[in-house]
């Protein structure tokens, strides 16, 4: 159904958890992602199962108690089956709390050492094509434990496609239709399918010279979510949506959720853009 999620991450700083979820509901939004932006202790995470709101989890909440770089890509088998581990514990979670999607991060052929303002940090050279091969194998092993999990707990499990600027060539999987088919052909479910990002469709566009609307109609079968926000098509900026760009008009062909992950100063900023997103969207 389609849903119109707002993210934790689109307010700026950084908050605890149940501190964003009060002024969230303040302006009348109840159907909210759990992702960036936002701290939280084991008494909170208690807490949000029964605040009685529309709740779904994204990729790396609630945060590790020891912090690393999830990737199911990983040649580090630790750092590989921790990030099993940890996707298999959100899915559980997901399904107790009722929520009926579960979306992660498209791995990375080695692990990120950090992260700036522009994003991942690595510190190996762009990856050959035997080292980019293994990567995505590793990772549809991956999800053979995960699609088993989500069949278990009544989940859809949906991949976020990776952001790839220039200079990342080479250090990414799944940023191109053509391998998230490629990887459907290895491993597919019902349960499987794909969360599309439009900030990062337009910038991996212009890396790999491809059309973004073609991107979404090519993988409109496996398409189960979509992240929206908008930038110059070099620097992922999350800028919210705005009247004149075109996958307004393409979300509206959709019946799945739709998040606002677009980045706002302040609470009534966001409350506006997202009242008429529904009001675009939900009709």
């Amino acid at each position: 159904m389609r849903h119109i999620y707002t993210s934790t991450v689109c307010l700026a700083n950084t908050e605890p958890v149940l501190e964003r979820i009060k002024r969230y509901q303040a302006y009348g939004i109840n159907a909210i992602e759990l992702g960036g932006g936002v701290s939280v202790d084991s008494e909170s995470l208690e807490k949000l199962p029964s605040l009685g709101l529309n709740l779904l989890l994204h990729n790396y909440f609630p945060p590790a108690k020891d912090s690393f770089y999830l990737n199911l890509s990983s040649p580090d088998k630790i750092i590989y089956q921790r990030s099993i581990d940890y996707i298999l514990e959100n899915i559980q979670r997901s399904g107790d709390w009722g929520a009926k999607l579960y979306s992660f991060h498209a791995g990375f052929i080695t692990d990120p050492v950090g992260a700036n303002e522009k994003g991942l940090i690595f510190s190996t050279p762009p990856a050959t094509h035997t080292e980019t091969e293994a990567a995505i194998e590793r990772f549809a092993q991956s999800l053979i434990p995960i699609i088993q999990k989500a069949i278990l707990h009544n989940v859809t499990v949906a991949i976020e496609n990776n952001v790839c600027r220039s200079e990342h060539r080479g250090r990414l999987i799944l940023q191109t239709a053509e391998e998230f088919l490629d990887l459907f052909q290895r491993v597919s479910d019902p349960k499987l399918g794909v969360l599309i990002d439009t900030g990062h469709v337009d910038i991996t566009a212009q890396t790999f010279n491809f059309e973004a609307k073609q991107f979404i109609e090519t993988l409109r079968p496996f398409i189960k979510a979509f992240h929206i926000s908008q930038n110059d098509g070099h620097t992922d900026l999350a800028l919210p949506l705005d009247a004149s760009n075109p996958v307004l008009q393409i979300l509206k062909t959709f019946d799945v959720p739709i998040v606002n992950e677009a980045h706002f100063e302040h609470i009534d900023s966001l409350a506006t853009h997202f009242h008429w997103l529904k009001q675009e969207l939900e009709g």
